[in-house]
Parts: structure tokens; C-alpha cells; sequence
């Protein structure tokens, strides 16, 4: 080395470029894994040799990679995510695992980066929530042979996942709204990229189904692109309808908060005047005023369960398993009978017909 990168530790991607191979091929080789020729396989040790990179005198604690979608602002914000990632980080320190986290973008190789940030081999990998991340991405990652679960996604690929019980959320969600008495029910939902959206989405449908309701295409709107908050505007198109909804679900407690602020501009009060439900539990649906129902998901338990389906898989159990992480119905103050339906542009005196209070119920169910 010139004197000028004497202090600078070889990576992977030196390797890489050292042999002539590619990047995905170096971690592989190191560790004596399936996937590469003998002849590359040699050329990357000639190689990882003649630059002094040594992979075998670092810590053994299991190092994973997590890769996901580069996330909007606005997804970032979500809550959802935020809480996936900790159980994730939870989960590996239980084990005493490292888990390294790269980003996905269109055209962007998050393997091979990571590959490289971890300078050395990876035991396994997270793959999180789909999106851009769709079936084509996913059988490029496959291709480096890494035990590997997908989180919030699933495809026809024999591939181990872990999701919520998304259509359980919606149909419960639903359920709620209809036992209150509501019959006009609207859903702010959110982008088909997204299965768990998807999902939930199912799940409303099939509730209405179960009460000989047919699902309203006028109470579908659906999310802007590139809408500053989400369900905001869907929200206010409903209230703008001739005979607005009596209720709405949402997909995600961020597009329920949304639908709130559209309802208080109309001068309407949500858990009065209209009913509201979300989807996910997150920490600001609590002290949200009033205090959001919400279909509690159990985002954290997901990553702790991803953790130990990939731990599985590198002892040698490789059956491909698909887990559900049971969620529970939350009922607060945003939820209750319906009033006299509220014509377009009117400003009624609200009437309170709140069967439960805000506080979250000790006895709420939860199955794990």
C-alpha cells in the first residue's frame, strides 16, 4: 500500500476488485459457501491474501443484513417501521447477533454494499416490507445463497417469512365498526405494493361480505401520490361526498391521524360525529385527542420472530415456515355508535354515544 492508505483496512470490495470477481462472490468464497466456481473461489483467497485482508480474525458473534426500501419522509414518519426496526435490533441482541442495515433504491445493488460495510462474510438475511423490494429484487438477493426471511412480504419462492396478521386487522377492524351500527363505512387504504396493505384491505371486504354490506367504490379513495400527510385529503374527499361515511378505516394509524385533522376542519368530532380505527397501535395513537382504536400489530414481535426463523434456518432446519404474529383490537375514544348521517356542508351539534372510554382496557385480547 502507498503511504498514503497505510492505515486503511482492505474491505471486500478491494477483494473484489484484487481477483476480478464480483462483489457478491467474496463473502461466499471466504467462508466456503455454495455458489462459486473453485477457480473463483481460489482467485479471491490469492487475492484477500495479497492485500492483507483477514477475515478470519474477527469477531464471530452472527453478523445478519437487514435490507428495505429507501423509505419517503413521510414512511419514515409512519411509526410502523421505527418499531419493526427495534424488534429487529431486540431480537439480534438476545442472540448476541449483529445486524448491519442497508438501503434498497432502484438500481442499487444493497447486497453487495452491505457486503462491503460488514467486511466480512454475512451468516444471513433480513429482507423487510416489500415495496420496491418486489419479486425480481428478491431473486437477485437469493442469488448469494444466504439463509435469508422476509418480513412484512411474501412471494411463491421457497423463501421463510414473517408478517401480522393483516387480514385478521382489517376484518376485526371492520367487524367493530359494524357491530357499533355503522353500515356506511369507508377505507383510507394504502399502496397495492404493499402485501400487508393488501391485506387489510381483504380483510375490510370480507367484512362487509359477512354483513351483507357490498363494498362502496365511492368509500375507496385512494392515496395521492406524494401526499404530504397521509390520509388527509382522502378523508376530506369522503366528507365532501353527497352522504358522507358514518365511520372510516384506515390501514395505518398515520393515515387515521390524517383523516382526523380533516375531520376536525370540517368542524365534526371524531368518536362523536364520525368513528375512526387505525391499524398498527403506534405510540402516538394513544395520546392522540381523542385516542385512537387502533389494530395493535405487534410490529416489535415481528423482527424478534424474523431473528429466531433465520437462527433456525443457519443450525440446519431448513423448512421454509411462513409465520403470522397475532395482532389484538384496541378500543378507545375515536369509536362509537353512529349519529343521524351528516349532510354534506352541515355542522351538527355533536352527540357523544362513547361505549368505551379512553383509556386502553386492561382485558384487551391479545393471542400471541
Amino acid at each position: 500500500m502507498t503511504e498514503g492508505t497505510s492505515y486503511r483496512r482492505a474491505t471486500m470490495r478491494d477483494v473484489a476488485a484484487a481477483a476480478g470477481v464480483p462483489l457478491s462472490a467474496v463473502p461466499l468464497a471466504l467462508s466456503g459457501k455454495p455458489g462459486v466456481s473453485p477457480e473463483r473461489r481460489e482467485a479471491v483467497l490469492r487475492a484477500a491474501e495479497a492485500i492483507g485482508y483477514d477475515h478470519t480474525s474477527r469477531a464471530r458473534k452472527p453478523l445478519y443484513g437487514l435490507i428495505m426500501e429507501e423509505l419517503s419522509p413521510q414512511a419514515k414518519a409512519d411509526g410502523f417501521i421505527d418499531t419493526l426496526l427495534q424488534g429487529v435490533y431486540r431480537g439480534a441482541r438476545a442472540v448476541g447477533a449483529q445486524v448491519v442495515l442497508g438501503l434498497y433504491h432502484s438500481g442499487s445493488d444493497p447486497f453487495a454494499e452491505l457486503s462491503d460495510i460488514a467486511s466480512r462474510p454475512l451468516d444471513g438475511l433480513l429482507i423487510a416490507n416489500g415495496g420496491d423490494i418486489d419479486v425480481e429484487v428478491i431473486d437477485q438477493m437469493a442469488e448469494a445463497k444466504l439463509p435469508t426471511v422476509l418480513i412484512e412480504n411474501r412471494v411463491e419462492r421457497p423463501i421463510s417469512s414473517v408478517s401480522s396478521d393483516n387480514f385478521r386487522a382489517g376484518l376485526e377492524s371492520t367487524r367493530h365498526l359494524i357491530e357499533l351500527g355503522h353500515r356506511r363505512i369507508a377505507i383510507i387504504p394504502g399502496s397495492e405494493r404493499y402485501e400487508s396493505l393488501h391485506e387489510r384491505r381483504q380483510g375490510y371486504v370480507v367484512a362487509l361480505a359477512e354483513a351483507g354490506l357490498a363494498p362502496d367504490p365511492g368509500l375507496t379513495i385512494p392515496q395521492p401520490a406524494h401526499a404530504a400527510r397521509k390520509g388527509y385529503e382522502q378523508a376530506k374527499a369522503l366528507l365532501a361526498l353527497p352522504e358522507p361515511p358514518t365511520a372510516i378505516y384506515a390501514v395505518s394509524d398515520k393515515s387515521a391521524i390524517g383523516a382526523a385533522m380533516a375531520i376536525r376542519e370540517q368542524g365534526l368530532t371524531v368518536g362523536e360525529d364520525i368513528s375512526l380505527v387505525g391499524t398498527d397501535n403506534v405510540e402516538e395513537s394513544a395520546s392522540h385527542m381523542p385516542p385512537l382504536t387502533t389494530f395493535d400489530t405487534c410490529a416489535g414481535d415481528l423482527g424478534r420472530v424474523a431473528i429466531d426463523q433465520l437462527g433456525a434456518i443457519i443450525r440446519g432446519l431448513n423448512v421454509v415456515t411462513h409465520a403470522v404474529v397475532e395482532g389484538h383490537l384496541v378500543v378507545r375514544s375515536s369509536t362509537s355508535s353512529p349519529t343521524t348521517a351528516v349532510p354534506n356542508g352541515s355542522r351538527p351539534k355533536s352527540k357523544a354515544r362513547r361505549a368505551v372510554r379512553d383509556a386502553e382496557p386492561a382485558a384487551a385480547s391479545i393471542r400471541q
